[in-house]
């Protein structure tokens, strides 16, 4: 998924068409692939609104083995909402590796949010925390 430049304005940098528009328009004047992006509600009750997430969370995921040490050779960038439950982030990233079972005691997913840390490195386990539980949104756990 093509990442977005920060601080991009609608209208002045680019404006939101349907799927449906953009095809058509793509069929006549070409162009480069789509950036899709989910609409999302932001906000609660009578006060939410519909918006479409410019921004998804760009994650890096790696698979760890019994041990617990990740594979660091073979990262996988994904994208996902952060409007979207641990579950179905648990559940692509299960379909991708091919694991069968994507239930909460077969797999895990552990997130630290010091960007200022090698999230790679198994002998800094300081600052981990497991996402549950699985059935929370992402920003809902501070993703």
């Amino acid at each position: 998924v093509p990442r977005l430049q920060r601080g991009l304005q609608e209208h002045a940098d680019f404006e939101l068409v349907h799927e449906d528009v953009w095809l058509l328009l793509h069929n006549w004047y070409g162009g480069d692939p789509p950036l899709k992006r989910a609409v999302i509600s932001v906000g609660a009750g009578s006060a939410a609104e519909l918006r479409v997430e410019l921004y998804p969370l760009w994650l890096t995921v790696y698979r760890a083995g019994l041990g617990g040490h990740p594979n660091r050779e073979e990262p996988m960038e994904v994208t996902f909402s952060r409007s979207g439950r641990v579950q179905d982030l648990l559940q692509t990233l299960c379909d991708a590796w091919d694991i069968a079972d994507a239930g909460e005691e077969s797999a895990r997913l552990w997130y630290l949010a010091d960007v200022g840390v090698d999230q790679t490195d198994c002998t800094a386990v300081d600052g981990w925390e497991r996402l549950q539980p699985i059935s929370k949104m992402l920003e809902e756990l501070n993703v």
